[in-house]
């Protein structure tokens, strides 16, 4: 009875227990042991090859990881520095010296060149490496709100401005907010915030392409959003 058990644990596969059965009959008949090698190396090699496949999962799961990584830094980085550079004036601009607010400008401005241009380029590469928009168009609603920031602060926030980067506008999300509700800074700062949020797990989870995107598409100009 335990050596039915033992044997009952321990059964393969069908499609190898007869590889191995006719090993027997079919060495004795025609080349004796060259035939049972042939077989234990197909049975082997059928071993390997299973492993090979699983290195070769894990090695894919964990360049996917470090291509959402790659991804995701620079923007968080971009929007946290810009983010932190507006509060900064802000608060020059509340209380500092005339001084000090036009030395805070310099530093602002720059940022802002700074954290658009990784932002722009950033969101190409989202358009491109997802299956879905969702990834590019979560960081493009972040630059909106930043964007509508920056320019409230330096006296640049326009009605064009507005309505640039207003819900709708075109037909599509842009910052998520109506005209209003972005002249409004708290709310403004509120929905950057949850923005910001939601942005991090769709980087992280959103599929990758398998195949190369269409190039066919044409490039869409984001210079209106930040005309004033």
């Amino acid at each position: 009875m335990l050596m039915g058990m033992f044997f009952a644990a321990e059964t393969p596969p069908l499609s190898e227990r007869l590889l191995v059965s006719a090993a027997g009959p079919i060495a004795g008949a025609i080349v004796g042991t060259g035939v049972i090698g042939w077989l234990l190396w197909l049975l082997s090699n059928k071993a390997e090859n299973g492993r090979k496949d699983l290195e070769l999962q894990h090695a894919r799961h964990e360049l996917d990881n470090k291509l959402r990584q790659e991804l995701l830094t620079p923007l968080l980085s971009a929007a946290a520095e810009l983010y932190l550079s507006t509060q900064h004036y802000w608060r020059a601009k509340n209380g500092g010296s005339r001084q000090e607010l036009k030395k805070v400008r310099l530093v602002l401005d720059a940022q802002y060149l700074k954290s658009r241009s990784i932002g722009t380029a950033s969101e190409a590469k989202l358009r491109a490496l997802f299956e879905t928009e969702e990834p590019a168009e979560a960081w493009h609603k972040v630059d909106d709100l930043l964007t509508v920031r920056y320019m409230q602060l330096v006296g640049r926030a326009t009605p064009r401005l507005y309505a640039a980067n207003a819900r709708d506008c075109e037909g599509k999300e842009h910052s998520g907010l109506s005209v209003r509700e972005l002249q409004n800074p708290i709310r403004l700062l509120a929905e950057y915030h949850s923005a910001l949020n939601i942005l991090v797990p769709l980087i992280l989870e959103t599929p990758l392409r398998r195949t190369r995107p269409s190039s066919s598409d044409p490039a869409k100009s984001e210079q209106r959003r930040a005309e004033g």
